[in-house]
């Protein structure tokens, strides 16, 4: 038998969902050899519009992600581009992303994202339908897919419309003259040479309107954009027509100050072998597709660094690349994806010196920062500083810092030449340094002597201190001021010196520049610097599955097998099998659980063959397996965990399995019928059932016998499939019919499922129904309780309590050297000592230094040896000022405030941040819920979160050992974003403050209650069948109430569905727990 792993991110191409496409070519052949194909799909794309390919898990920071999968696309000739355009509503706290993947010579790319930008002149309005845009290039390519991810907020969710596809195949290819190579070496003053639009073979006939007599048709800038910036987006001048008349359709426009550089990447499937064709599809799509008349960029680069011009029009000229912020930037776009992929030595200098040879040119401080559309930012921008895009991709964003440097290094003249007495010209060609953490590196200095003297071997070269090498990079040859003496004897005024030094690195990531200079002769030091950006990549954990090798369907009691998984590291880390960086397979889908289908049941499932993996390696692990002695169903989720560091990204990787339990047995999934039946009344009763026995059941061989009362009929007894094998599900249904004479009460019906005659389950199924008479009120018809925000205390079903508020400690996301302020005074403590007291306004940074939290104010420096908590006075809200945690639907937000105290402390080894606050108050600050919601519902969802919450303060460790309760990552606790969510979400707050205190109980005891989004409209889960939870309270039950036709999420507990479809025919949230927590109690604790 074939054995199979499932993964998240693969499991969803296994459902097609089609479209209805037409096709339109129109636009083939429109000049030349150009072909082109529109693929157009007239339908409307939602959660609900269809079954989707996928439902995931909870996704961070979202709460759910769907996933529509279109159908392959082959347009019926070879393309090497396609680009795409759709109409969506995107409500806030929710997101989409388009993922393409081409297939080319022979074999299908891997999914890739594209970038989608809105059609939005100024300003973007989440909510609202608007068209967005994506393009992408192949080296030739005859097929293609696509595939949405629409991430919601656990109500709502992006819906999409339209989506059509423009497959290109631009003229055929031009002889292009072989410019010089980039010269990486070369001195500040020579100019990068730009291709031409001629040599890279634009058709400039794209630019011109057909009929001379018409005008053209130009995008708007938002009213009150352009009302708010006029003075800045005012032209300089504008021509609307060629020396010879010719109309354009996009007239050249000119600012009257170019002030930015922005930058942009292109979706690509890898390194291109023509990118002037992706040029050529680039501008067919932009200047006939879109009907701008031209390409939107000013230049555009390569991989190897070559140039490109854009937009006709020379110097100035104002492209379309980033909405409100076209006028007064050069956008320059970089062909390749660098969302996944790493960015070439290349493409980085030739962008510093080509952003120099510019800047020149107009003026502009390259390293500095200036006042842009009412924001002092920086001069070299990425898209996504100016749009709400994730261009130009994270590797690219991250190396802005280098670049700019290296583009302010090539503003600097050249020297003069043996003027000077004692002088240097930095020979290296080491114009930038990338450095994965935990190595080291040897560095050649190369100095040329331009002065007239000559040095002896008492010459060295030192280094500036600075205080952001700290945990970043240190010199371990270095001794005392000395970074590297000269190897040479003597060096004569022309001749070069070498200086040899190591530079090592550490965990914490980011760009920092080494400045070097040189004492001549150990004496006379140099004012001149070289200065190198040193890029220390962040320790990053990434792995691909590679393959698996699991056991059959089904085991039994006892039996063992030794999984394999092969996993690729795509990190730039050693994974290491002891020691740091151990990695493991770690139980998943509550993490750190116990997986009791591993020898010996233990949190940690997998274990690394291999004593090293390298990034780009394969590592092999082993999962010990041992069937457990009792039958059932079991599903293993895992991911790698590196020990005492982090978790990798959960891709969702499980392997399941039957246990058997001997030639005849079962376990109930779940059972679904009418609560109430009137009298005279017929009423399908349909349950669901797992073959855990060895013996295939069928439709004659399977019976079922009842226990029930004399008047009761049975009719219509059916099985789902004409047989179920081992680990089969079945379901199983019959009709029942009341007499029109049975007494009015509750009831129990005892159901006995039997193959050949033997009984599968070890306890018979319970039937409880209530008889009602037939004219009874429907349960619909029911009171609703009183939706004020003082506490709710009339229902007689919430018990009395004992107990009193408890504080909360929550581990916040942020990462860095926290900058603490208030708007109101605040006390600062080392333990329980005071410290300092500062106003609002004031800050103070916690950093580490030397084994001591460094407490850092505007007047003084402490240094402390315990832990440093930040305490409110009168009230004020803490705010972590460099904390930069906005949701993408809306970066004017910043959830960045907390009511109660900060902790800033050591655990294991990095500075994390706690907010300990009243539980009251964490919930209020709580993202589970969505503050439009129906009062039923919200007040439902907090009690099983204040229950939740609870559980692992009094009963339970989340995090075993450490300092707090619960973190803020919706993926692992609760999603908690503080005070600016209490801000905006008031009836959350009136739910939290007319619940208070109010939890769940079982038998008088506190129980955990997870909750998810939604069902199929059917049935919950069981915690049994998902987590292999024993719990009475967490089994499947009716979630009619939901109108969904897909899980999303986990499927345990209460249904956010399900209570709001309750809430909305009528019942109260004490109903609402009772139903999907079953024999439970409401317990008011204080």
């Amino acid at each position: 038998m074939d054995k199979k792993i499932f993964s998240i991110l693969t499991a969803i191409f296994g459902i097609l969902v089609f479209g209805f496409f037409t096709f339109s070519n129109s636009q083939n052949a429109v000049s030349g050899q150009t072909k082109a194909l529109t693929v157009s799909s007239e339908r409307e794309i939602t959660i609900d519009s269809q079954k989707l390919a996928y439902s995931s898990l909870l996704i961070a920071p979202y709460k759910t992600v769907d996933v529509f999968l279109s159908d392959v696309m082959d347009p019926g000739f070879e393309f090497t581009s396609a680009g795409g355009s759709w109409s969506a509503t995107v409500p806030n706290g929710t997101n989409m992303e388009v993922q393409l993947k081409f297939f080319e010579k022979g074999k299908w790319s891997d999914w890739f994202g594209s970038d989608e930008e809105e059609e939005s002149m100024g300003t973007y309005e989440s909510g609202k339908d608007t068209k967005f845009y994506t393009t992408a290039s192949s080296n030739g390519s005859t097929k293609f897919q696509y595939r949405f991810l629409m991430y919601g907020d656990g109500v709502s969710s992006p819906v999409i419309k339209n989506p059509d596809w423009t497959f290109i195949k631009s003229s055929d290819e031009v002889v292009i003259p072989s410019p010089p190579e980039a010269q990486l070496a070369a001195s500040a003053s020579e100019n990068i040479d730009v291709i031409s639009r001629k040599n890279w073979g634009a058709d400039e006939s794209y630019r011109y309107l057909k009929d001379n007599s018409e005008d053209p048709v130009l995008a708007e800038l938002d009213s009150d954009y352009l009302e708010k910036y006029k003075d800045e987006l005012a032209y300089s001048k504008v021509l609307t027509e060629d020396s010879k008349g010719n109309k354009y359709k996009w007239p050249l426009q000119y600012p009257k100050q170019v002030k930015k550089f922005v930058i942009h990447h292109t979706a690509t499937t890898g390194n291109l072998d023509n990118p002037a064709q992706a040029m050529r599809d680039i501008y067919y799509y932009h200047a006939i597709t879109r009907s701008w008349g031209d390409i939107g960029y000013n230049y555009l680069m390569d991989q190897s660094g070559k140039v490109y011009e854009g937009r006709v029009g020379g110097e100035g000229v104002i492209g379309a690349h980033a909405g409100g912020a076209n006028n007064g930037s050069i956008g320059i776009a970089v062909l390749g994806n660098y969302e996944d992929n790493t960015v070439p030595e290349k493409v980085i200098n030739t962008l510093g010196k080509f952003i120099a040879q510019k800047a020149k040119i107009h003026n502009i401080d390259i390293i500095g920062k200036s006042t842009f559309r009412g924001e002092n930012s920086f001069n070299i921008l990425g898209h996504s500083d100016v749009k709400s895009t994730d261009c130009p991709g994270v590797y690219l964003y991250e190396k802005l810092p280098i670049i700019r440097t290296l583009a302010g290094k090539a503003m600097h003249q050249q020297k003069e030449r043996f003027v000077k007495d004692y002088d240097y010209e930095d020979k290296s060609e080491t114009y930038y340094m990338e450095m994965n953490p935990d190595k080291t590196a040897e560095v050649t200095m190369k100095l040329e002597n331009i002065g007239t003297k000559e040095w002896d071997a008492n010459t060295f070269i030192v280094v500036d201190q600075n205080s952001e090498f700290d945990g970043m990079i240190s010199f371990p040859t270095k001794n005392k001021d000395v970074l590297a003496k000269l190897q040479e004897s003597k060096v004569s005024s022309g001749g070069t010196g070498t200086f040899k030094f190591s530079i090592k690195s550490y965990k914490k990531g980011g760009v920092v520049n080494m400045k070097i200079t040189i004492l001549f002769n150990g004496s006379k030091k140099s004012l001149d610097y070289v200065t190198i950006p040193i890029s220390v990549n962040q320790a990053n954990f990434k792995y691909t599955l590679v393959s698996s090798s699991f056991p059959n369907e089904t085991m039994e009691k006892g039996e063992t097998f030794s999984a394999t998984v092969k996993l690729q590291n795509t990190g730039n880390t050693i994974w290491r099998n002891s020691g740091e960086n151990t990695v493991l397979l770690g139980a998943d889908h509550e993490r750190d659980r116990t997986s009791l289908i591993v020898s010996p049941p233990s949190t940690r499932m997998g274990y690394l063959q291999e004593s090293e993996v390298n990034p780009g390696e394969t590592g092999t692990f082993i999962i010990n397996i041992k069937a457990p002695d009792k039958a059932g169903y079991f599903k293993e989720y895992f991911t790698p965990v590196v020990e005492a560091v982090t978790w990798m990204k959960d891709s969702g990787m499980y392997f399941e399995t039957t246990v058997l339990g001997g030639d005849y047995a079962a376990e109930l999934i779940g059972s679904s019928y009418p609560a109430e039946w009137k009298q005279a009344s017929k009423n399908t009763v349909e349950m669901t059932i797992r073959n855990l026995g060895r013996k295939t059941w069928t439709k004659t061989n399977l019976k079922l016998d009842f226990v029930k009362s004399k008047n009761l009929k049975i009719s219509n007894i059916t099985l789902s499939s004409d047989e179920v094998k081992s680990g089969g599900i079945a379901k199983v249904s019959f009709t029942t019919e009341v007499s029109s004479t049975e007494l009015p009460g509750r009831k129990i019906m005892l159901v006995k499922p039997k193959v050949d005659g033997n009984l599968i389950l070890e306890k018979s199924t319970y039937v409880k129904y209530k008889v009602v008479k037939s004219k009874a009120v429907s349960a619909k018809s029911i009171d609703k309780t009183s939706t004020n925000s003082t506490k709710t205390s009339a229902d007689s079903r919430i018990k009395t309590g004992s107990d009193t508020e408890k504080d909360i400690r929550i581990k916040l996301s942020f990462s860095g050297n926290p900058v603490i302020s208030a708007n109101g005074s605040f006390e600062i403590y080392n333990g329980n000592s005071l410290v300092a007291t500062l106003s609002s306004g004031e800050t103070a940074e916690v950093s580490k230094s030397d084994k001591k939290y460094k407490i850092t104010t505007a007047s003084n420096t402490y240094y402390q040896d315990s832990y440093v908590r930040f305490k409110p006075k009168n009230a004020a809200i803490l705010r972590i000022d460099n904390f930069e945690h906005s949701p993408d639907w809306n970066k004017d937000l910043n959830d960045n405030e907390y009511r109660g105290i900060l902790e800033v402390r050591e655990v294991d080894g990095t500075l994390t941040v706690i907010n300990e606050l009243p539980l009251e108050n964490y919930l209020k600050g709580l993202g589970e819920v969505s503050n439009s919601e129906v009062t039923e519902k919200i007040k439902s969802v907090m009690i099983a979160a204040r229950s939740y919450a609870l559980f692992y303060i009094e009963k339970d460790q989340k995090f075993k050992g450490k300092p707090y309760n619960l973190d803020d990552d919706p993926n692992v606790s609760q999603k908690y974003l503080g005070y600016g969510m209490e801000k905006r979400s008031p009836n959350v707050s009136k739910a939290v403050d007319a619940t208070k205190g109010q939890v769940i109980t079982l038998n008088g005891d506190l129980v955990k209650t997870p909750y998810f989004n939604q069902t199929d409209g059917t049935y919950t889960k069981s915690a049994k069948s998902v987590w292999n939870w024993d719990a009475s309270y967490l089994v499947s039950v009716s979630d009619s109430y939901c109108k969904g036709d897909a899980f999303s999420g986990h499927g345990v507990g209460l249904s956010g569905c399900g209570a709001k479809g309750m809430a909305d025919a009528g019942f109260n949230y004490v109903d609402i727990l009772l139903h999907y927590y079953t024999g439970v109690e409401v317990t008011d604790m204080y």
